[in-house]
C-alpha cells in the first residue's frame, strides 16, 4: 500500500497542511451556507443543511489521512464495503447455540476435530445439496428451475441446514479442504440469494449484489466476492477494489496462499455464460477441476479459434481475471488455456499451430458475457 512508500514525515506534513486547509475551507463554506435559503429555514430542516454542508467540505480533512496511511484503494474499499453492508442469508435463529455437529466443542480447537466438524457439516449439506441439483438443475448443470427450488420442501431443509456452517472452523481446515468447501458454499449461495432476491438487472447492481450476499462460516461472514477473491484467489485485488482482507481482517489466515486459476472453470454466478453448476469432492478436487476447465473450454460459446484470423476467442473470465492465468500475459493466458485443452480435440491442434507458426502475433478476442439467468 502507499503507506510503504510514503515517508512518515511526509504523511505527517501532508496532514497537519491538509487539516485545517480543509476545515477552515468548510467552516467558511459552512457559513456562506447560512445565508441561502434553504439553511436560514427556520427548524431542524436548516440546521441539517448547515451540518451536511459542513461535513461534506471537511470530508478531505477526514480522508485525506486515511487515504495517505491506508492507501486509496484500501479506502475505497472500506468506504464501499461499510455502505453496502452484508446480508447474511445463514443466520442462527434465536435462542440457544446449536452444538457442533460431529465433533464435542473442545474437539474443534485443533485440526483434528476442525476436520471432523467440517466433515460432518458437508456430509450433512452434500445430500441436501445433490438432492437440489437432481431435482432442479439440469442434467449439464448449465440451468436451473429457480420457482420450483424456491417452492420446494428441499430448499427449505437446505436453508436450514445452513446454519450449521456457523460451526465450522475453517482456518484450521487444510487447503484443499477449504477449496473444495468454499467452491461449493459460492455456488449454493448464489443459488440461495437468487431464490430469495432474485437475480440483479444492472453491472452496478451485479457488484453490490455480490458483495452482499453472505453467509456465515464459524466466527465470520463472507460474502460472493469475499470467497471468490479472498478465499479462492489468495486474497487478490479486483478492479479498483483493494484485497477484500485487510491487514488486520481475521479472515485473511482462511485465504489460500495464492490464486486458484481452475476456480474460475468452477464457480457459477447465476449467468448463462458462468460454468456449469457442479458439486465438487474432496478426495478428486484437483481432477474434476481439471475437467471442468477442459469441459468448459472445449465449449466454443467459451473459447473458439480463429486459425486464418490468427485470433483466440475467450470468455471475459480471461480478461477480468487475466492474472490469474500464467503470467498474465496475452501468450501466457493463452498458453494456460492450450494446457487446459483435451489433448485429442481439434481445437488443442489448432493452438498448437497459432503459437507455434511464424505468421505473426495471436490476438485474442473477448466474447460478450450473457448475464441473463442461466433458467
Amino acid at each position: 500500500t502507499s503507506s510503504t512508500l510514503t515517508p512518515p514525515s511526509t504523511m505527517v506534513a501532508l496532514t497537519a497542511f491538509s487539516t485545517p486547509i480543509a476545515f477552515s475551507l468548510g467552516a467558511r463554506l459552512g457559513s456562506r451556507q447560512l445565508s441561502s435559503p434553504v439553511s436560514t429555514a427556520v427548524g431542524l430542516g436548516g440546521r441539517r443543511a448547515v451540518l451536511r454542508a459542513r461535513l461534506f467540505w471537511s470530508a478531505p480533512a477526514l480522508l485525506l489521512p486515511a487515504a495517505v496511511t491506508m492507501g486509496l484503494p484500501r479506502l475505497f474499499t472500506t468506504i464501499y464495503r461499510a455502505l453496502v453492508g452484508s446480508r447474511v442469508l445463514n443466520e442462527p435463529v434465536v435462542g440457544p447455540t446449536p452444538p457442533r455437529p460431529g465433533a464435542d466443542a473442545e474437539d474443534v480447537e485443533d485440526a483434528a476435530g476442525a476436520a471432523a466438524t467440517a466433515a460432518a457439516a458437508a456430509g450433512a449439506l452434500r445430500g441436501d445439496i445433490l438432492a437440489l441439483h437432481t431435482r432442479f438443475l439440469s442434467d449439464d448443470g448449465t440451468s436451473v428451475d429457480y420457482e420450483g427450488l424456491r417452492a420446494s420442501d428441499a430448499f427449505a431443509s437446505y436453508v436450514e441446514r445452513t446454519r450449521t456452517l456457523g460451526a465450522l472452523s475453517p482456518a484450521l481446515l487444510t487447503e484443499r479442504q477449504r477449496l473444495v468447501l468454499f467452491i461449493n458454499i459460492y455456488n449454493m449461495l448464489t443459488i440461495h440469494a437468487l431464490c430469495v432476491t432474485g437475480a440483479p438487472s444492472t453491472s452496478l447492481g451485479r457488484l453490490v449484489w455480490t458483495t452482499r450476499m453472505s453467509y456465515r462460516v464459524g466466527d465470520h461472514v463472507y460474502g460472493l466476492s469475499d470467497i471468490e477473491n479472498g478465499v479462492l484467489r489468495g486474497n487478490a485485488p479486483f478492479y479498483v477494489f483493494a484485497p477484500p482482507f485487510g491487514p488486520n481482517d481475521p479472515r485473511r489466515e482462511v485465504a489460500l496462499p495464492e490464486a486458484q486459476p481452475l476456480i474460475h472453470m468452477a464457480l457459477n454466478c447465476g449467468a448463462t455464460s458462468c460454468p456449469p453448476v457442479r458439486y465438487f469432492e474432496e478426495d478428486n478436487v484437483e481432477d474434476a477441476l481439471e475437467a471442468a476447465a477442459a469441459s468448459f473450454l472445449n465449449d466454443d460459446a467459451n473459447c473458439a479459434v480463429d486459425v486464418g484470423g490468427r485470433t483466440v476467442w475467450l470468455s471475459a473470465i480471461f480478461s477480468w481475471y487475466a492474472t490469474d492465468f500464467g503470467d498474465g500475459t496475452d501468450v501466457g493466458v493463452l498458453g494456460w488455456v492450450r494446457d487446459r485443452l483435451p489433448e485429442a480435440s481439434k481445437k488443442r491442434a489448432a493452438l498448437d499451430d497459432l503459437l507455434t507458426s511464424a505468421g505473426g502475433p495471436v490476438a485474442i478476442k473477448i466474447i460478450k458475457y450473457d448475464w441473463s439467468l442461466n433458467t
